[in-house]
């Protein structure tokens, strides 16, 4: 007759039977909390405060704080570098990082700000754009077969800019320049010559028609030659009484320095130059001589026309002068004026 025996089994072998069957029944919820933990917190958390970091992070946030103030006495293109690496190295602590940042160096907040965003994620594709229907061309939308809205804008901005250029180019031209200037006008001209140890003294005085012809040879010097003709002679005292005098004639070769000879507006300028003057008698005596002189003048001129008004100190020379009166005083002064034509 069989006999029923009851199996041998190790103590505790039941106990360990009830732990693995509640064991597999828990692994799943186990294994979902351990994910939980190890996912990032959420923005602004732990990241925010740095109490509830963990030592590892807090040493991680020290040193990316030291690189920060590090950084700071860069310029600001390393900073902003900087600080894009250490916010993509460790972009739990982007907030703690970030705010030292602004705080290290506040004007660079909009940069900041930036790298801030892009490292929460792109930006969404703009889709405000209406595209175009496809019951119809492309070209029908205003554009060019084969070009698009973009090229479209480009080519029309660039022929904006071309035509601004155009016109400001225009408006920018320099004015033609006038090198040749002739003028007529009238001269004065008075010598005067005093004994040195007498009383004797004589006036010649002379007035009449002046043609100038001048050569702007740059902007701030011009060559001319002017001459005066007078038959209209005033004496008084004994050097020229006996003959009388009867013609006065002068012709002058005058170097100018000044500024914009060439050009329309005002001038002032100051000259030196030779001159040759002639004095003939009644009884047929001619007194010529030689001389420099020192100008002086100024005046305005428009684009065709100027106006100028000019007076020089001259030396007289001694044959202008009697034997009897050498060793004498003597000086000579002309003024002109004259309306000239510019080309």
């Amino acid at each position: 007759m069989h006999r029923y025996r009851r199996p041998n089994r190790t103590p505790g072998s039941r106990h360990l039977a009830g732990l693995l069957s509640v064991g597999a029944t828990l692994w799943p919820v186990l294994q979902a909390t351990a994910e939980d933990a190890e996912a990032p917190p959420p923005h602004g958390s732990a990241s925010a405060d740095p109490g509830l970091l963990t030592e590892h992070q807090r040493s991680i946030l020290d040193d990316a704080l030291t690189r920060i103030e590090e950084a700071a006495l860069r310029d600001d293109e390393a900073f902003l570098d900087e600080l894009d690496e250490l916010l993509s190295t460790y972009p739990r602590l982007a907030d703690p990082i970030a705010r030292h940042a602004m705080e290290m160096r506040p004007a660079l907040m909009p940069g900041i700000m930036r790298i801030l965003e892009q490292a929460d994620g792109p930006e969404p594709p703009d889709t405000t754009r209406e595209t175009p229907p496809t019951d119809r061309p492309a070209w029908w939308q205003g554009g060019i077969p084969g070009a698009t809205h973009d090229e479209t804008e480009e080519e029309r901005a660039e022929e904006a800019d071309t035509i601004r250029v155009a016109e400001r180019a225009e408006e920018q031209a320099p004015p033609p320049r006038r090198n040749w200037s002739v003028g007529v006008g009238y001269g004065y001209h008075h010598l005067s010559v005093e004994e040195r140890y007498g009383d004797d003294s004589t006036r010649l005085r002379a007035h009449g028609p002046v043609l100038d012809i001048q050569y702007a040879v740059s902007e701030h010097a011009s060559v001319g030659i002017a001459h005066l003709h007078s038959e209209q002679l005033s004496t008084s005292g004994s050097l020229y009484a006996d003959p009388e005098p009867k013609r006065w004639s002068a012709t002058d070769l005058t170097l100018r320095f000044g500024r914009e000879f060439r050009e329309a507006g005002p001038r002032a300028y100051m000259g030196a130059g030779l001159h040759y003057e002639r004095l003939e008698r009644d009884n047929g005596d001619t007194l010529s001589g030689t001389g420099f002189h020192l100008l002086g003048g100024g005046g305005y001129a428009w684009e065709r026309i100027e106006l100028r008004l000019e007076a020089s100190a001259r030396s007289v020379d001694r044959d202008l002068v009697p034997d009897d009166f050498r060793g004498s005083r003597s000086s000579s002064l002309l003024a002109t004026a004259t309306l000239r034509g510019r080309f």
